[in-house]
């Protein structure tokens, strides 16, 4: 009796199960999760039942055991086959959470666009009436048109007959004005005649003038052939002057004094001791000579025969009034120039006094060096 009440109870427990699971089943589309934790409890429960009645029954009637096995076995079974459901429950639920993930990102898509949408839509009205107030206007724009057409059609008008009677005017103008050139052809034609007239008689008198200026041309090309003439003569007679006053100064000139050498009609000296080139200036110049002024090479082998070979010696050239160009002491240009290779280079920029150096040969040279120098007078 007791183990029938039990297989009763565990029947009826079992059909409330499979009615639990039933309506569980119906709910698990709204609730997943829920249903099988709720399903797990419950098939706990009832395996720890059944555990628990066998453990009693066996205990109390050791000789129905061989029917508490079948039980036992009866009750295994249906656990396996809810387990079965179980895992086949559990994969419906993955199903429809991969299904519920999808429907919600379509869901989102649908609304994102449905968003989109809206403002389309919006911008599509704002655009409307845009469009509208445009027309709006336009339309007045028209209508103020159609009224300045009228308007202007009116002045056209009335242009026009302005322009009427001015061409009247001017056509009254123009008859006026042919007759007035008629008038002025006919006075420009006696004008013409009165002009040729002229004309002839200032022809004839340049041919006159012509004539005259030929033989004008003639009498200066004459006096032009005795003026060169004149000059030729005139040149022969300075030159015979010339050679006249050298031989007077030769025959008056008189001997150098001590220590002066003589060429051709200047004496020059040649120092014996160094100093600058002012100074040797001024020592010239308390002599009434000046330093040495080169101009021909007969002069410049005459000065370098004065000195010993190989010694500096100050000349008469300098460029201090200007930097590069190089003046004698008399304030006359340098035109003959017996510069060394590479020279003047103002080296420095401080070599504004010229030196004679071997050979001859000019060399510029800062001023306040200390050579030997040489005065003409």
């Amino acid at each position: 009796m007791d183990l029938m009440e039990m297989d009763d109870g565990m029947l009826m427990k079992r059909n409330l199960i499979m009615e639990d699971l039933g309506t569980r089943d119906l709910q698990r589309r709204k609730a997943p999760s829920r249903c099988i934790s709720v399903c797990l409890g419950l098939l706990c429960a009832v395996l720890l039942a059944g555990n628990i009645g066998q453990f009693v029954y066996y205990n109390s009637h050791p000789r129905n055991c061989i029917d508490m096995q079948d039980s036992y076995e009866h009750l295994q079974r249906e656990k396996a086959e809810l387990q079965s459901n179980f895992s086949s429950m559990r994969s419906d639920r993955d199903e429809l959470q991969i299904h519920n993930t999808n429907v919600t990102l379509s869901k989102n898509q649908l609304q994102n666009r449905y968003n989109s949408l809206m403002t389309d839509k919006e911008a599509l009205e704002n655009s409307y009436d845009a469009l509208k107030r445009e027309q709006e206007q336009l339309q007045t724009n028209h209508s103020s048109l159609e009224t300045d057409r009228e308007e202007l059609e009116k002045t056209i008008d009335k242009v026009r007959n302005d322009l009427t009677k001015e061409k009247d005017q001017l056509q009254q103008s123009y008859n006026t004005l042919t007759q007035e050139r008629d008038q002025l052809q006919t006075n420009m034609q006696r004008n013409y005649d009165n002009l040729q007239r002229e004309k002839n008689e200032l022809q004839t008198n340049f041919t006159m003038m012509r004539t005259n200026r030929d033989e004008l041309q003639r009498n200066y090309s004459s006096m032009m052939s005795e003026k060169d003439q004149l000059q030729t003569s005139k040149e022969a007679l300075q030159r015979e002057k010339e050679q006249l006053v050298k031989k007077i100064n030769t025959l008056n000139a008189r001997p150098c004094e001590t220590g002066w050498k003589k060429f051709r009609d200047r004496c020059y000296y040649a120092s014996t001791r160094r100093t600058t080139w002012s100074l040797s200036r001024d020592y010239c110049i308390t002599k009434g000579a000046d330093l040495v002024i080169i101009n021909s090479s007969e002069k410049r082998d005459f000065v370098s025969r004065l000195v010993t070979a190989g010694v500096n010696t100050w000349i008469g050239l300098t460029d201090r009034v200007g930097e590069g160009t190089w003046m004698w002491v008399d304030g006359t240009p340098v035109n003959t120039t017996y510069w060394e290779a590479g020279q003047p280079n103002s080296h420095g920029g401080d070599q504004d006094c010229g030196e004679m150096v071997q050979k001859g040969e000019w060399n510029d040279e800062g001023c306040s060096n200390e050579n030997k120098w040489i005065c003409e007078k």
